[in-house]
């Protein structure tokens, strides 16, 4: 196993339980997002996961639309990663805007 992982020591089944500790995580944040969110409550995982897929509002029309949903995202993304920086300089150097 140590010839398949940067940890020493570690077992198939730690490795496993691990995985199954992190699907759980990612699932219990994904249920707080449904349930804060959106609304959707007294679902479960599956349930919430099948609701969001089949819902129509959720479909892209083309793929330009998909790029420029995306392309959207990233943009935004980028905006507010150099606001952040520009903040941090700004605080660590007392600079005033």
């Amino acid at each position: 196993m140590e010839s398949h992982t940067t940890i020493k020591g570690i077992t198939a089944e730690e490795i496993h339980n691990t995985g199954l500790d992190e699907i759980k995580r990612l699932q219990t944040e994904m249920m707080k997002v449904v349930n804060d969110e959106l609304k959707i409550e007294n679902v479960t995982f599956k349930q919430s996961f099948d609701m969001i897929k089949n819902d129509e509002k959720q479909a892209f029309n083309s793929e330009e639309e998909i790029m420029e949903y995306y392309t959207t995202i990233i943009r935004y993304v980028q905006q507010l990663k150099i606001y952040t920086y520009k903040k941090v300089l700004i605080t660590n150097h007392n600079v005033i805007l």
